[in-house]
């Protein structure tokens, strides 16, 4: 997340290039049009960042072995200036300790949607919580099931019993216990323009979205539970 400083309040900052580095090793450069695609869906945010303005932009880069952290350069040109400044900002942390999930459903012609590798709602989801940016639905994603036509509804797209993915039993994706259960939340209409949300105790959040289901928390003792059938 890019916040222009006090001393550029009254002048916009235009981003040129972002450089994603581990040591002094390159590992990838975002630039042109690509920088497009990078500011998070939906937000409306451009490269332009206007005075006492936020932007977030989503970054990812690939590497083998994984470095102990990784440093982000940012290209940008202050209204007024005639040459860009870079500064660069180091120490992002790369967690090293993998924890290995299974999959949450069976069976075959899963599809999987808005996962933690794209630039979507979930990884573009940052909230401000007690002065911090949180990304609490950052490994988020929406699992849904293919017909053997490819389609994923047969039918009405507003009824959720027409989809092939509503009514699997989901598993939990590691050795975990069964910390909550709700089931008093109506189904949405498929395809609804606005997600059912819901809280259950923290640190648990849940969202119900067309048919398909996600589950984030901070606990590793969760799972995730379709209409109240668990496992």
């Amino acid at each position: 997340m890019l916040d222009a400083p006090s001393f550029l309040w009254r002048r916009p900052v235009t981003i040129k290039a972002v450089d994603v580095l581990a040591g002094d090793i390159l590992l990838a450069t975002v630039e042109g049009n690509a920088l497009d695609g990078i500011f998070a869906a939906g937000s409306g945010q451009t490269a332009v960042v206007g005075p006492r303005q936020t932007t977030t932009m989503i970054l990812s880069a690939v590497t083998n072995p994984l470095p102990s952290k990784v440093d982000h350069r940012i290209h940008f040109r202050v209204g007024g200036d005639s040459h860009d400044t870079v500064v660069r900002y180091p120490g992002t942390p790369v967690e090293k300790n993998l924890l290995r999930l299974r999959p949450p459903v069976r069976g075959d012609s899963w599809v999987v949607l808005a996962g933690p590798g794209s630039n979507n709602h979930h990884t573009a989801g940052v909230l401000q919580f007690e002065g911090r940016q949180l990304v609490p639905q950052r490994f988020a994603i929406d699992f849904n099931r293919a017909y053997e036509d490819g389609e994923l509804v047969h039918g009405d797209r507003t009824e959720v019993h027409n989809y092939r993915c509503y009514g699997a039993v989901v598993f939990a994706v590691a050795d975990a216990r069964v910390i909550f259960v709700r089931n008093d939340v109506p189904d949405n209409p498929g395809q609804a323009n606005k997600p059912t949300l819901f809280r259950i105790p923290s640190p648990i959040w849940a969202e119900i979205e067309w048919s398909s289901i996600w589950a984030a928390a901070s606990s590793p003792l969760t799972s995730t539970c379709n209409r109240g059938r668990c496992k």
